[in-house]
């Protein structure tokens, strides 16, 4: 789910920034977690397509 710009994590409710990847919560036990990793994306005819960079 999409909140004020960040991601969030429907499990743990930690808040990810769309645009850096960084955990957004300021509670010890999350503030030190690696920054997501981030990948393009396209909405096209109803599907979302997520480019790795693999591909």
């Amino acid at each position: 789910m999409s909140y004020k710009g960040a991601l969030d994590c429907p499990r743990h409710h930690s808040l990810y920034d769309l645009d850096t990847g960084e955990n957004r919560d300021q509670l010890d036990l999350v503030a030190g977690l690696t920054p997501l990793p981030l990948y393009a994306v396209k909405e096209e005819a109803g599907w979302i397509w997520v480019f790795t960079a693999e591909a």
